[in-house]
Formats: structure tokens, sequence, C-alpha cells
């Protein structure tokens, strides 16, 4: 199996193995959650790692997606567990590093 950063691993028992290196490696920004991102980090990403990222934030939180793409992009990553929880109820519940990094992926997808 060829892992990239595009590719959420599926085989859960790699992970057990492996270890958090390939368990990071599901993530585009693995830290999103606890570090301030740089713009130069950001701003490095694909306009499809950029959505990627930017829904990654709402994909921790056990968001259910309704466009095809991220669904299955997010079913295969073994962190993910759908929850149910509507955009609004995350958006009151992000964390200032989330918050910060949100908006520096828009700002870098709008460029």
């Amino acid at each position: 199996m060829i892992i990239s950063k595009n590719l959420c691993i599926q085989n859960i028992g790699i992970i057990l193995l492996w270890g958090d290196d390939l368990f990071l490696r599901e993530y585009i920004l693995p830290y999103s959650d606890s570090k301030y991102y740089t713009y130069d980090e950001i701003s490095q990403l694909s306009s499809e790692d950029l959505r990627i990222a930017r829904n990654e934030i709402f994909a921790r939180y056990g968001y259910i997606f309704s466009d095809e793409g991220l669904k299955e992009h997010f079913a295969n990553c073994s962190w993910y567990v759908p929850t149910g929880m509507s955009s609004e109820e995350i958006e009151s519940s992000l964390n200032d590093f989330e918050k910060q990094n949100l908006q520096l992926i828009k700002q870098c997808e709008n460029e």
C-alpha cells in the first residue's frame, strides 16, 4: 500500500503496528487542534489539500459530510467517528487553535 498525505489508511492493524507516525499521516494538518500553523505552512498546500484540511477540523468532531468525496475520504480515516454534530455546534466548540487555523485555511483558499 502506498501512503501519501492525501491517503487515509484503511487497515487499523497497520496503524497499531506502526504507531503514531503512520496515524499522523492520515491528516493534512495533524495538529490543527493544538498548534497555530503559519501562513508559510498553509499556503504551500494545494487547493484540494486546503479543502481537506479545513474539513478535518470538522471531522474531528464527527461532522457527517454530505459531499461524497469528503464522506469517502474521512470514512477511510481510522480516527473519524461520525457523531452527527451540526456545523453550528462544532463552530461553537472550536478551540482557539482551530478557529485561527480555520481562518488561515480559508484565507489561503481565497487567494
